[in-house]
């Protein structure tokens, strides 16, 4: 709700820009581009604050689960609560290494920004302690708790890359980081909701889904998922930016094998959303 503000009075200014070429836009009259790149800053900084809120819920249907496959207690579940208000100490000023900010300011910033690996990675420990030396059964709500264990490691372990300001001035508008940022919100978006609906839905409303169907769902989206993104860490690190519509004016970016991961990410995102209907059928059937 905080971004709603800076949003609304960031989008009409845009577009007033884009008709009149005056406010931010027109810098040869002395006015400030790079302020309206702040206002949006400003937005996405609030928008952080939810989207670190957002995987409370997902941790909120990880954490009973692991424990209940095992029939033991969490390790450490003091500290899982402890790191999910520490969450919020973190700061998001990283997205603003290329906005032309003070490097002195770029410093402390790094800082702030790699500390909030800190908590994330005692809640994996937790998870991880949680797991270790006893009989793990795979059903399908545990696949998809171990799943979101390692993407959101992946996801982590990439962000450290684009925490670092120097890095991040190569890193920021390639793919790298969008695929860094599906690692650590598809986790929490999808990975944790499947995980949480497929072990509380039979004690909802009675009704076992079918845990074979249960499973080909599991592994004909998490494969793709991971089809679609690491190659565009790949990608990313080779200069491929956002928003090419043609690759005329960028030869080294239409190499071969470049173009072999775009259509390898395509037709892995096309069967991983074809595989969603493999739920919905378990669902209702």
């Amino acid at each position: 709700m905080r971004a709603a503000g800076e949003f609304d009075l960031a989008d009409p200014t845009r577009r007033f820009d884009c008709e009149n070429s005056s406010f931010h836009r027109n810098a040869d009259s002395g006015d400030r581009p790079d302020l309206w790149r702040g206002t949006i800053g400003g937005r996405w900084r609030n928008a952080r604050a939810g989207l670190r809120l957002a995987p409370h819920t997902e941790h909120g249907a990880i954490g009973p689960l692991i424990p209940d496959d095992r029939h033991i207690d969490a390790h450490g579940a003091v500290g899982l609560l402890e790191q999910r208000l520490e969450r919020f100490r973190g700061n998001s000023h990283h997205h603003q290494f290329i906005a032309g900010i003070d490097p002195r300011m770029a410093n402390v910033f790094t800082v702030t920004t790699l500390l909030i690996s800190v908590p994330i990675a005692e809640m994996m420990f937790v998870y991880i302690a949680t797991l270790y030396g006893g009989k793990i059964t795979l059903t399908t709500p545990m696949l998809w708790a171990l799943a979101f264990v390692f993407e959101f490691l992946i996801g982590g372990i990439t962000g450290i890359f684009l925490g670092a300001s120097g890095n991040d001035i190569y890193m920021h508008d390639p793919y790298f980081v969008l695929a860094h940022f599906h690692y650590t919100f598809y986790p929490v978006a999808i990975i944790g909701t499947y995980a949480g609906f497929t072990f509380w839905f039979p004690k909802m409303f009675g009704k076992m889904m079918n845990d074979g169907l249960g499973k080909l769902h599991f592994w004909l989206t998490i494969i793709p998922f991971n089809l679609i993104f690491l190659p565009l860490f790949v990608l990313g690190a080779s200069g491929q930016h956002r928003r090419i519509y043609d690759y005329t004016n960028f030869p080294e970016l239409a190499q071969p094998w470049q173009q072999d991961l775009r259509q390898l990410a395509t037709i892995s995102l096309v069967v991983m959303l074809g595989a969603q209907v493999i739920f919905f059928y378990n669902v209702i059937k």
